[in-house]
């Protein structure tokens, strides 16, 4: 049996008004704009729905009511995006760090640089995790994302080092891979 999952995250979402409305002030703190927000009173998909104003220019956002935690979707070294749910800018969905991207207008790096998130670090592991999930020779592509990040996760040095001890496989893609990550 082959098990397809669509838009992960996008699930119905039950949580409180309170929990959101926290949410999309923190929201608003990231996106570095100063939007003025009124709650719609309606829900979309569990997500309560929020308009955001500021001059000229207006978003609905559907905003989670959890914990900010596990909502706040912004460093792909660090967290896992399969783990977080997805919130709706204009009826589509999107995981925190792209909803605030499409709403800011900035480029990934320019957001995660203005959040405090190392985008250099990040485009490498998100290659290490690419080249395990697209090299069946190597030895780390049977291991988990979370295994991974453990190995790797204690230090800036650690990944490139965690690299070095288990690429490169046999094949040139591999080699060519590593070389890419110095």
């Amino acid at each position: 049996m082959v098990e397809v999952i669509q838009n992960p995250g996008a699930e119905k979402s039950f949580g409180s008004i309170e929990l959101a409305e926290n949410n999309i002030k923190k929201f608003i703190e990231d996106s570095g704009i100063y939007f003025e927000y009124e709650y719609s009173g309606q829900r979309l998909n569990g997500r309560f729905v929020f308009n955001l104003i500021h001059k000229n220019i207006s978003y609905e956002i559907g905003m989670v009511g959890e914990n900010i935690e596990s909502v706040r979707y912004i460093d792909g070294y660090t967290q896992n995006i399969w783990d977080y749910p997805r919130l709706y800018v204009n009826g589509n969905s999107y995981v925190w760090l792209y909803a605030l991207k499409n709403v800011t207008g900035e480029t990934e790096k320019e957001l995660l640089f203005r959040l405090g998130v190392n985008y250099d670090r990040v485009c490498k592991f998100q290659k290490v995790l690419q080249i395990a999930k697209e090299c069946g020779a190597c030895p780390k592509s049977k291991m988990s994302f979370n295994e991974i990040k453990k190995k790797v996760v204690a230090d800036e040095q650690a990944l490139y080092n965690y690299c070095v001890s288990e690429f490169p496989c046999e094949s040139n893609k591999c080699e060519m891979d590593l070389y890419l990550l110095k």
